[in-house]
């Protein structure tokens, strides 16, 4: 069997799927909650009774601070799930029982999590919370300020678990469309905090006293700042849909992680997390693979002087992954740092566009942009193939483009209005898409399967 690196008890050890999941969680329990690895130990003995001289029971992770063990973690394998969990959570509940000092337990199965606290009211009984505290904090209630959170690396477990949670638990709140958007709202507010707070002071986005509808309340204040900010994706009438329980669990899951610190690329791979079920395609869409766009953008090799267009930008993939590309490239330039966020700005709000019929589609496209940086402006709803003179965009015009890149609408139920389909050459929308992608190309241009770029023509088999 082969090998997986032990760091609390710093060897090699058996790589079972329990104990990856182990070691990951080891990871997650430095970056997030700030312990180290001298305060954790592993198969740690828990007596049975103060006679017990065996300590025959192994708690897989035992969290310690001033001397006293505080937390105890229980992990599975990643194919037990939470349905399957009774003998696992009955089992860290006798573990911490067992031990006095112990009062926060965590179920996990690498992706979802349970966290357990242990209660005397009068007799000990146990509840399910939210979060378990980080190190040097009692509660998971106290204030977080700016300077005190967390760079996390492994953004996508942690907006996988939010999403498994919500699915399962909300109340009213059940389509996988609903869903995305609602976690996209908080996330949004997350940012937001981060944004407009500074260093030393203390975030508003935290749970209040361990208090739900408290915490409800402050993050409902948020988010109609939010709403004003970014008056571009919500409408003024919008408000947080998701059940208080379930932005409770929201906000205690990613009030001590900074997205803002967080690399962008780690963010979108985050995000897609969030969107990718609701994402089916009620029209035949395709949606295309992360790597397919990695692919092409590098093939294409954007530049921070092109204007890029996607005219069926869905979540808007082509668009975040082409913005990230010419970042990139500009934090490579020997230019100033206050330069480099200055061409970043001016590059997201002047040069990407997109357009998506779908108004769903559209505003995850304008909270992703947003999420990630900015480029939300440049995102309508529209009809790529409607009659120029009726696009809404002054912004979009024939001729004016660089780059054209895309994943034209090939569903089969995907018809021309009669009003529009004399412009084009054939009947079929495809080939009519492909069409108006020349048109709105700089001097015209060679087009081949998912993108388009003037003057240049690469293939994808």
């Amino acid at each position: 069997m082969s090998k997986i690196y032990c760091k609390i008890r710093e060897k090699y050890v058996e790589r079972t799927p329990e104990e990856i999941v182990r070691q990951n969680f080891i990871d997650e329990l430095m970056t997030i909650y700030n312990y180290d690895l001298k305060d954790m130990d592993v198969e740690y003995p828990v007596k049975i009774s103060p006679s017990d001289s065996k300590k025959s029971f192994p708690a897989d992770i035992a969290i310690f601070e001033d001397n006293k063990v505080k937390i105890f973690v229980e992990t599975k394998k990643s194919d037990v799930t939470i349905d399957d969990s009774d003998d696992g959570i009955g089992q860290l509940e006798n573990y911490m029982s067992l031990n006095p000092d112990v009062k926060w337990g965590i179920w996990t199965n690498g992706n979802d999590k349970i966290f357990i606290e242990k209660c005397y009211s009068p007799s000990v009984s146990f509840k399910e919370c939210f979060n378990v505290p980080s190190k040097g904090f009692f509660a998971v209630s106290e204030e977080i300020k700016h300077n005190d959170l967390k760079k996390f690396v492994d953004l996508k477990s942690i907006f996988k678990s939010l999403r498994a949670y919500v699915s399962a638990n909300s109340v009213g709140t059940t389509r996988d469309e609903t869903i995305a958007r609602e976690i996209i709202k908080l996330v949004l507010c997350k940012t937001y905090d981060e944004k407009f707070t500074q260093q030393d002071n203390y975030l508003k986005f935290h749970s209040y006293n361990n208090d739900s509808e408290l915490t409800f309340k402050k993050i409902s204040e948020i988010y109609a700042q939010v709403k004003n900010k970014y008056d571009e994706v919500f409408n003024p009438n919008d408000k947080l849909e998701l059940d208080t329980k379930s932005v409770f669990y929201v906000v205690n899951q990613l009030q001590q992680i900074s997205l803002l610190n967080s690399e962008r690329n780690v963010i979108s791979d985050a995000f897609e997390t969030i969107i990718g079920s609701s994402l089916k395609g009620s029209q035949g869409q395709f949606f295309t693979p992360k790597n397919v766009i990695k692919l092409i953008v590098n093939i294409i090799n954007p530049t921070k002087k092109d204007r890029i267009l996607d005219p069926a930008c869905g979540s808007g993939g082509f668009l975040v992954e082409s913005m990230l590309h010419v970042w990139n490239e500009l934090n490579d330039s020997k230019m100033s740092p206050i330069a480099i966020l200055e061409e970043q700005k001016d590059f997201a709000m002047k040069k990407i566009y997109g357009i998506e019929k779908d108004e769903f589609l559209a505003q995850i496209c304008k909270s992703f942009m947003a999420v990630i940086g900015d480029g939300k402006s440049g995102i309508t709803v529209d009809d790529s193939l409607s009659l120029p003179d009726e696009f809404k965009s002054k912004n979009i015009q024939f001729n004016s483009f660089d780059i054209v890149l895309t994943n034209p609408p090939f569903g089969k139920d995907i018809k021309l209005s009669n009003k529009i389909k004399k412009q084009y050459l054939s009947n079929k929308v495809d080939i009519a898409f492909l069409q108006r992608c020349l048109d709105l190309l700089v001097g015209g241009g060679e087009i081949s399967y998912c993108f388009i770029r003037s003057n240049f023509s690469c293939s994808i088999l």
